[in-house]
């Protein structure tokens, strides 16, 4: 009863499995002589079916390569970095961080002179990155993932199989 605020750990559940994925989530805020009685129901899918059931947000980069040559400003380039790659090493551009390399060219546009600075990205080698929305964590999503590409694969080996 308010007045006061509800949150998402709050809730109880009759199954002791269930639990809540953000408990400081704030539900509703009650005032004075309010009181609260809802009913949730939980339910399952894939994000084939709605977005709402995907489970994290995943991509990949090609992995970067970058190449510095005789660079004229290398303040300028190690300023323009907006995730901290390059370091001044006296007067020299370092590469620090490599993996944090989006490819945003930024140090490509300030390089003087051009062509100083190349980066691209490989198409043999890349980063990929699974970022959780907490609900599972990244290797159980990845295995689940791998398990449906393999029934997927079983199931189109099946069928060519039987169209022979």
């Amino acid at each position: 009863e308010g007045p006061c605020s509800v949150y998402a750990s709050d809730m109880k559940s009759s199954d002791p499995a269930i639990k809540i994925v953000y408990p400081k989530m704030l539900l509703v805020k009650l005032l004075k002589g309010q009181e609260l009685e809802f009913e949730a129901t939980a339910s399952l899918g894939t994000g084939k079916e709605h977005a709402k059931f995907v489970p994290a947000h995943v991509f990949y980069k090609g992995y970067p390569k970058i190449s510095l040559d005789k660079i004229k400003n290398p303040e300028e380039v190690v300023k323009s970095c907006p995730v901290d790659v390059f370091a001044l090493d006296g007067k020299q551009v370092k590469i620090v961080n490599l993996e944090a390399c989006h490819l945003c060219m930024a140090c490509v546009d300030v390089a003087d002179p051009q062509g100083s600075v190349m980066v691209e990205g490989s198409e043999k080698d890349f980063i990929f990155t699974v970022e959780s929305w907490g609900k599972l964590p990244c290797e159980e999503i990845l295995t689940k993932a791998l398990d449906l590409i393999d029934e997927k694969v079983d199931e189109f080996s099946s069928l060519l199989n039987k169209s022979e």
